[in-house]
């Protein structure tokens, strides 16, 4: 084994955590590229993009819980129990319906962060059982059945085109901006890396004035604002 072999397997292993997953995906996209027909294709590249705007919203949500050392599983719960309010308040209007579903989440979030930063249960323990609840009430208010949804504002918010681009993109877009904008510009989302990164960046936070318990119920509440529904009616309800 010669020295330069010996000198790459350290770097190499600290690259991959780093940038393995970008590699793969280099990797892949590759593949389909060389193997998959039509993969470039307009029609199948707004397909993609418009599936993957809804998992990049529901990531940002994420990234703030994972940055206090929790996480949540109860994502899909709250975007099922979103998708059965909408229809019932449609009547007042596509923005009276979509700040009822917010609502809707940020309530399951308060309750998710009172529980794991006021109570002391494990994130886990403590998501996992509005996973089982939300999915519960989701099924009790749509009765069980998939609700139709003909609503040209809302269709058009979950699948039609601004500037070319979907406009799902389009929101996924301004909402990562957002998120980076808070976590790499403001106190309060240098103080939740911090609080994810060491005790002693829990017990820093406690001194700038602000409690770590805080942060962790504003990150599951910030987590519960993204999860929005935004596709093409009818929703399952799962």
């Amino acid at each position: 084994m010669t020295t330069e072999t010996v000198a790459i397997r350290p770097r190499l292993k600290n690259w991959l955590p780093a940038y393995g997953v970008y590699a793969a995906i280099v990797l892949l996209v590759l593949y389909n590229v060389a193997f998959t027909p039509n993969f470039l294709a307009w029609s199948n590249l707004r397909i993609q993009l418009i599936q993957v705007a809804p998992v990049v919203i529901v990531a940002l949500g994420m990234a703030l819980v994972i940055g206090t050392e929790g996480i949540d599983l109860s994502v899909g719960s709250v975007m099922a129990l979103a998708a059965a309010l909408i229809p019932l308040y449609l009547g007042y209007g596509v923005l009276a319906a979509i700040l009822v579903s917010l609502l809707a989440g940020v309530l399951v979030g308060l309750v998710n962060g009172t529980l794991v930063a006021r109570v002391g249960l494990q994130p886990i323990v403590a998501t996992l059982a509005l996973f089982v609840g939300g999915r519960g009430l989701a099924l009790v208010i749509s009765g069980g059945r998939l609700k139709d949804i003909r609503n040209d504002d809302l269709i058009f918010l979950g699948s039609g085109d601004f500037l070319g681009l979907p406009m799902l993109v389009w929101i996924a877009a301004l909402l990562v901006l957002v998120v980076a904008f808070v976590v790499r510009r403001t106190v309060f989302g240098r103080r939740l890396l911090a609080i994810g990164g060491k005790p002693a960046g829990h017990r820093a936070g406690r001194r700038a004035g602000q409690a770590g318990a805080d942060h962790r119920v504003r990150a599951l509440l910030g987590a519960r604002l993204d999860r929005r529904p935004a596709r093409r009616g009818p929703h399952p309800v799962q």
